[in-house]
């Protein structure tokens, strides 16, 4: 459990970087472009694959961070039992997701090695490589997913419902803006808790 979230938070600080990067990239095409009247002719490709590949290697990082986007005004106001079978829910709905996803971004980086398909720029990137990239932040983040699913059904086979809602419930405000002030502190962000 340890090893996959450090695996994930690095994951995601390589995702931050890659965005910090490909906006590099956008400013100096469009410097380039606007002053001295030439381009690099492969921000365009190198950005999307930028793009995504951090959200592909982004996702588990915010999984184990429980930074993912949740609407729950309506959960938070059920009691223990429903709540907790609802997280168990949730959390099967969304591996069922991730294979579908997994086995779709596996089958086609397959086939692009399968068929050596390249992009059509210049820089003729081998598509199996960001397709790969991408397929490899899905798994990370699925391995994570699988290790909450059995933390939650363990706790449920046990009757520990205040467990699996502790483990389960989003950030309060108070809670990030600690975080925000620890990292402020040591120049790096640490996941809360965790999965």
């Amino acid at each position: 459990q340890r090893q996959v979230a450090a695996l994930a938070i690095f994951m995601s600080r390589v995702a931050g970087w890659l965005y910090v990067i490909c906006a590099v990239m956008i400013v100096f095409d469009v410097v380039a472009r606007n002053l001295f009247g030439f381009s690099t002719q492969a921000t365009v490709e190198l950005s999307g694959y930028a793009l995504g590949c951090g959200i592909g290697w982004g996702l588990a990082g915010a999984f184990v961070a429980r930074m993912h986007v949740r609407v729950d005004m309506l959960l938070e106001r059920l009691p223990a039992g429903p709540r907790a079978w609802l997280h168990l829910l949730a959390l099967g709905l969304l591996t069922a997701f991730l294979v579908a996803v997994l086995y779709g971004v596996t089958v086609l980086a397959w086939d692009s090695w399968e068929l050596d398909a390249h992009d059509m720029s210049a820089l003729r990137i081998p598509l199996w490589l960001p397709q790969s990239l991408f397929a490899l932040g899905i798994l990370v983040f699925l391995a994570a997913l699988l290790i909450t699913l059995s933390d939650v059904v363990r706790h449920l086979l046990r009757g520990d419902l205040a467990a699996v809602n502790l483990q389960m419930r989003q950030k309060s405000a108070a809670e990030e803006a600690a975080e925000a002030i620890e990292a402020s502190h040591t120049g790096v962000g640490h996941p809360a808790g965790g999965h």
